[in-house]
Formats: structure tokens, sequence, C-alpha cells
């Protein structure tokens, strides 16, 4: 029996396969582009979501013994929206989470609505990127649904068009408080809540594949579809980031905070979701251009310094320079480098870029904690032991990265494990099947986490850099 997952990316799809002990057997992956047009339109074909889900799929069972039995879960990129027919067929390229069309409709929406109101009913602020604007960039087509890509690719194998609660919750239409779809908003949007998908709990098994999908995917007849989830919250059943107070950093070209909390704060600024597990609540927040700010520097400053000699050169600097500082806010083109000398260098400035990244996600734990997503009022929770800070991602390879994070932020988990959401996929799967009890024992199984902490007088250094750097915001 094997255990098998694919991850439906914004730019990349990949599937693996595990054996029923967790070890990873194969694994493949397929890179296919974004459409743009015009007025910040951002599309891709949805019929891709499937072929190369099923394409990479079919790769890795290719080279592998065959078998009788498995289980295969989705994870997928949360808010992207395809208008489909009454057989499933697309009548548009999807509309991804990027695609900003929709500023016209939420100016009109928020004149009938505040986003506070919306927030306290969906969790939510509307935004020009929000899934709902997708539908109603649709409508005029008058499909018999509007999917989003874990509805669409679960239609695709299994003949039903099924979400999650947290793929649900990305169209900015769940009720966070009593679940299922929120009416309320639906009717002030003028939204059919027939042309939306059936929603099942993550995790739920919702069938066997197709004849089609089996020739699709080489997977065998008897392969159990188990309900995914979007890719931040089944990444973090795979990291076992389940109780209340986990935290999982996502470290790519931007940096993911999510948390898992026991209770909604609906006054907060925070977005929040249901978690996979019942009960629970994801909350997020994000460095837009956590590591975007390094390859600024490496493309713009450092263009011929390979990543071996950059991390030497800023380990030589960690801890030194209390004044260089940077606010890495690229996105809102509000970054700045203050304290610079005719003496300071591109390693510097690097250090220092660094340094104002894992300060961002520093101020983001300080919100989390104003907002009682983590048991702590300092830092402390993260430190001397008490509590393991996850990290994924690119930035778990470089030592500069964690030896700030270590400093900055506390103890941390580092997961070496190239893509953890497939990793979720396979703990969904290993539950499904009856190997695990239930996700953290399956996390437990699969992951190897190493253990980072930091000196006393690196993090003493940091914390009084880090009330600079807050003073600074404030100018």
């Amino acid at each position: 029996m094997y255990l098998c997952g694919i991850d439906v990316g914004t730019t990349t799809i990949k599937s693996s396969v595990f054996d029923e002990r967790g070890r990873l057997l194969k694994t493949y992956s397929e890179g296919y582009p974004l459409i743009t047009s015009p007025r910040g339109g951002v599309e891709q074909d949805a019929q891709s979501w499937y072929d190369l889900s099923a394409a990479t799929m079919k790769k890795c069972m290719s080279e592998l013994p065959a078998t009788d039995k498995a289980y295969l879960s989705i994870s997928a990129q949360g808010g992207s929206v395809v208008p489909v027919d009454e057989n499933g067929e697309p009548l548009a390229l999807a509309a991804t989470w990027m695609d900003g069309r929709g500023e016209e409709f939420i100016t009109e929406l928020c004149t009938k609505y505040s986003r506070d109101e919306f927030f306290k009913k969906t969790g939510k602020r509307p935004g020009k990127t929000s899934g709902l604007t997708k539908i109603k960039l649709f409508e005029h087509l008058n499909p018999a649904a509007y999917l989003t890509t874990l509805e669409y690719v679960n239609m695709r194998l299994t003949g039903r068009a099924v979400t999650d609660p947290t793929s649900a919750e990305m169209v900015a239409l769940y009720d966070i408080n009593d679940g299922g779809w929120q009416r309320e908003i639906l009717d002030v949007c003028g939204i059919d809540i027939n042309k939306l998908p059936e929603i099942a709990p993550s995790g739920e098994i919702i069938g066997k594949l197709t004849p089609e999908a089996v020739s699709d995917s080489g997977l065998p007849e008897e392969t159990y579809v188990v309900n995914g989830a979007h890719d931040q919250y089944i990444a973090a059943a795979g990291a076992n980031v389940l109780s209340h107070g986990d935290v999982l950093l996502s470290t790519g070209t931007a940096w993911v905070v999510f948390g898992s909390a026991e209770k909604r704060n609906l006054n907060s600024s925070l977005s929040i979701g249901p978690h996979v597990i019942p009960d629970m609540f994801g909350v997020f927040s994000s460095v837009p251009t956590g590591g975007a700010a390094l390859d600024w520097v490496r493309g713009k400053i450092l263009s011929d310094v390979d990543f071996e000699t950059l991390d030497g050169e800023v380990m030589e600097r960690i801890g030194k320079n209390k004044n260089l500082m940077c606010v890495p806010r690229f996105s809102g083109q509000e970054a700045v480098i203050s304290g610079l000398e005719l003496s300071t260098n591109g390693y510097d400035i690097a250090l220092a870029v660094m340094e104002g990244v894992v300060f961002e996600v520093r101020t983001i734990f300080e919100r989390f904690m104003a907002d009682g997503y983590l048991p702590a009022k300092d830092i402390s929770v993260f430190r001397d032991g008490k509590k393991l800070l996850g990290m994924v991602g690119g930035a778990v390879k470089g030592k500069p990265w964690q030896t700030l994070v270590g400093a900055i932020l506390g103890d941390t988990a580092i997961y070496r494990d190239s893509n953890m959401t497939l990793i979720g996929t396979a703990v969904f799967a290993g539950v499904a099947a009856g190997i695990w009890k239930n996700y953290a024992e399956g996390s437990d199984a699969i992951c190897d986490p190493v253990p980072l902490t930091s000196g006393a007088e690196l993090r003493a250094f940091y914390d009084e850099k880090f009330e600079s750097y807050k003073n600074r915001l404030k100018k």
C-alpha cells in the first residue's frame, strides 16, 4: 500500500509517494505558467491542475513496484477560481488568488457591508484579490458551478466536486462562526449558494478514483481519495503545528507565519480560518518580501557572490552592528536602510536585510501575543525549552538565517524536509488508512526535526536591536 500526495501550487505541481512507514519513495514535479492580462489579471489553465497532477503521479508510479491499494490526498493553493459547466468543463481560464481585478466590486460591496462586519462573519477582510471577486468576475458566463483548486482536482479524481473548510475559507465566503457557506454574505454579494461546492471535513475519504483517473495517474483501482486542505494548513499538519500556540514559519519568496489557536479573536487584524483539527483555528500573517529581500541584495549589490561566500561573510558580522538597519517592506514601497557609513559594504547590507526580515516576523509574533494567539505576553514563549517554533523552507539551509531566527525569535525546530505540504498529504493519507491514529502521530513518524537554540549574549544583542527597530518603524 502507498500513501500518495499531490501539491497543486501556483506555478509548480508536485507528486510524491510514501510507503506505510512514511518513507519517501518517489517524487516528481512539473512547472506551469501564469498568464497575465490587463487590469491586474493573473490566470492559469485549470485543466493543468489535474493534467499535471495525474502526469507527475504517473511518473512516480512508473518507477515503483505495483500495489493493489493506495490513499491519496491533495494540498492546494487557495482562492483561485474557475467557472465550470454542468459537465465540469472550464468555461474560462482560472483567475488565480493573485488576480486583482476585483477592486470595483469590493468598493461597491463595502458601501453595503463594512470590512470589519465582513471579518466578524468570515474571518477575512475583503480586498481586490479576494476569492469572492473571482466569482463575480465570472458570473456573466452563468456557470453551473464555481470551483477552487481543491474541489476541481477532487472532481476530476472522483467525480465529486468536494472542498474542505480551509479551502472554502480562502474564498472569503465561509462562516467562521457556524461553519458552512455564510448565507448572509452570499446574499449581500448576490452569489447563488447552489453554485458553490459541497464542503466536507478535511481528512475525510470522499471516494475512489474514477476509471479515467486510474488510467491517467497510474494509481491502482483501489485508491481512496482523502479530502485535502489549503497548502498552509496541510503543511501545519505535516509539521505537527496542531495545538494552541504552535507556530510554523514557512520561508520562501514570502515568509508566512501560521499559528494554531483554540479560539478566534474577531477584534483582531489577523486573518483566521478553520483548522484541519476540529474546533481549532488557523491564523495567518506574512512578510511578503522575506526571501525576495535577500534576492534583491544578491541581484543588485552582490550579483557575483555565491551563497557559500555570502553566508560566510554574513556570519562574521552577526551580532556586531547595532546601527545599520533595514526595514524590508519592498512590496509596499516602504523599504528603508538607515545607519549607512562610508565603510558599509554589500555584506553589511545583506545582514541588515536578513535581520529586518526576522524582525518583521517578531512584530507578527507580538501581534499574535496581543490577540491571544500565543500563550504568553513576550517572546519567552519560544525560549528556555517552553515551546519550539517550527521552521520550513529555503531559509533552513542557510546558517545566517538559522542563527538570526534562533537569536531574534527563539528555540526552533528545523524541518529539513523539502516539501512539508507533501508530508502533510502523506499524514492525511496515513491517518485515513488507519496507520496512525492522528496527525501528530503521523508527523512524528515521518519528520525528524533538528532543534536549534541560541546563546544568551546574542539574544540580548538582538533584543536590544529589535527595540531600536520598532522605534524606527514609528518614525
